[in-house]
């Protein structure tokens, strides 16, 4: 599967960040200078790849006296090689 550059500007991204980590898709977007739809594509693509995992958050949703929850992602370097 080929990476376009936006795929590969965002995995550079994940690459500097710890293996795993918590971001909305909002601060990704902000931070690669791409819209959120290209991450969105650009995860799933990551994830076909077994390179990303990651359990969505709740960010949208504010219910009464919880916090909203971002995703937690975690780069899986053993199938990078």
């Amino acid at each position: 599967m080929d990476l376009t550059s936006s795929d590969k500007k965002i995995l550079q991204y994940y690459l500097g960040l710890d293996s795993q980590f918590f971001r909305s898709l909002i601060r990704i977007a902000h931070e690669t200078g791409v819209s959120i739809k290209t991450v969105q594509r650009a995860n799933q693509k990551l994830r076909d790849m077994g390179v990303l995992r990651w359990i969505s958050g709740n960010g949208d949703r504010q219910t009464k006296g919880v916090r909203a929850q971002v995703n937690a992602y975690s780069l899986e370097f053993n199938k990078m090689g």
